[in-house]
């Protein structure tokens, strides 16, 4: 999807990444640190946004014809934070 532009993606989950049990589980059986968190710091390597938890899906029309636009709070020496993300549809 990235390499196709997709800049912005999105879930209603908890997140991208597994539950965290089986991260935190896989960390401690090997110390390695590519268990933990995987969807947020791939961020780091290539250019995108995640969303979470985001809510009424199921009321865009497609999964095409719609942009998206988001309008995140801005905290002094965060990481991430949460945001107002609105869908606007048609043409």
């Amino acid at each position: 999807m990235l390499d196709r532009g997709v800049k912005i993606i999105g879930t209603d989950a908890l997140g991208l990444d597994r539950p965290y049990k089986f991260m935190i589980s896989d960390y401690l059986r090997t110390h390695d640190g590519r268990y933990l968190w995987p969807a947020h710091f791939f961020g780091r390597k290539r250019e995108y946004a995640h969303i979470e938890r985001l809510t009424s899906l199921g009321m865009l029309p497609n999964p095409t014809n719609f942009k998206v636009a988001c309008f995140p709070v801005k905290i002094k020496d965060a990481g991430a934070a949460w945001a107002r993300v609105v869908a606007f549809i048609g043409d």
